[in-house]
């Protein structure tokens, strides 16, 4: 483990010239190089421990390192820590102390904690840092780290993430406004997931766990339905999860028409003209209301219906629904018109009652 530091060291002086920092291995070979912690020159606190460096006090440790080119690079930090009252330590990634990321390191035992940055070409300063240090009566929260490797991840990454769909479940009916969702996992980073339905791109790719997207299933016709979902890691590796088929059924959709869309009656007596279709096949069943909250019975479908407004003119709305063969009720289709039931009235203003006309 050492060794292979000391001959990153040599190797990057024998790139760069005199250079005294790590870094610069020759393009033959996909970059990296490890950085031992109790090595790293710069340690503004703690102490030596048993396979690595004790960072005490919100301290951090830090390495010069060039950077062949500028690229997105994994940082693979082995780390240990001790929570004290829960909570466990917090791990930055610096370059040039500026934090380019956060890890919570949550084992007592030594785990590899793997995050991507985005590096420019050229020296960089290469820090860890602990920044909640804590102290109880009884418990030290300590972070613990023992060394930190660092590649190329286009060149190093060929692992596969791995992805699989969770809602919805295959094998069910679906309707309206669906939430697709996948759990997807990287040994480095998962870029992104692309879900699919029969094939074709469903959304935009999901750039942010958790990964899901809205499929509205009236775009879609009736039937059984394939959906599945692609993870992409920055490395180009993908991965497919397994397809789900479902079975797209959504309620029948229908119109409700008043005296043949007229915009009076003199009359609560109308009749209601009726339309409605179902992907599935026939409209079995409607039910009618004056308030859009208590509706008539369900009646067998017809194309027409004699209706009683409620008393009183005035704007009246008349609201149905249709249901289909698998028991499905569509969302209320609605009419408006205009009860009047007075008589107009007529007032002369000339001649005037009583007056004498005389023939010019």
């Amino acid at each position: 483990m050492r060794g292979n530091h000391r001959w990153a060291q040599r190797l990057a002086a024998w790139t760069v010239g005199a250079s005294c920092v790590v870094g610069a291995a020759p393009s033959l070979w996909a970059w990296s190089t490890t950085l031992e912690a109790e090595t790293m020159p710069t340690k503004t606190t703690g102490g030596s421990t048993s396979g690595g460096w004790n960072i005490g006090s919100n301290g951090y440790i830090e390495r010069s390192v060039i950077f062949p080119s500028t690229a997105t690079y994994t940082f693979q930090v082995v780390a240990k820590g001790s929570p004290a009252n829960g909570i466990w330590p917090r791990m930055e990634v610096r370059l040039n102390q500026v934090a380019k990321t956060t890890v919570t390191v949550n084992s007592s035992s030594w785990k590899v904690y793997t995050v991507q940055v985005m590096v420019s070409a050229g020296s960089q300063r290469v820090a860890i840092a602990f920044t909640n240090d804590g102290l109880t009566a009884t418990e030290d929260r300590n972070l613990y780290v023992d060394k930190v490797t660092i590649s190329d991840i286009a060149a190093a990454d060929t692992t596969a993430p791995t992805i699989n769909l969770t809602a919805p479940a295959g094998g069910t009916m679906v309707s309206g406004v669906v939430t697709v969702s996948a759990t997807a996992s990287d040994n480095v980073k998962v870029a992104g997931v692309q879900f699919k339905l029969d094939g074709a791109k469903l959304g935009a790719e999901d750039t942010t766990s958790p990964y899901a997207v809205s499929w509205k299933t009236t775009t879609a016709a009736y039937g059984t339905r394939t959906l599945s979902a692609v993870a992409r890691d920055a490395a180009g590796n993908l991965a497919t999860a397994t397809p789900i088929t479902v079975t797209v059924d959504n309620p029948p959709k229908g119109s409700v028409v008043i005296n043949g869309g007229a915009a009076a009656t003199n009359s609560t007596a109308v009749t209601l003209t009726l339309s409605a279709t179902d992907d599935a096949g026939a409209v079995s069943a409607m039910q009618c209301s004056n308030n859009g909250k208590t509706y008539t019975a369900p009646e067998p479908y017809a194309t027409t219906r004699p209706w009683t407004l409620v008393p009183g003119d005035g704007g009246k709305r008349v609201y149905t629904k249709f249901r289909d063969a698998g028991g499905q009720w569509s969302a209320a289709a609605t009419d408006t018109i205009t009860l009047d039931t007075k008589p107009p009235t007529i007032t002369f203003t000339s001649p005037t009652d009583g007056q004498i006309l005389v023939a010019p």
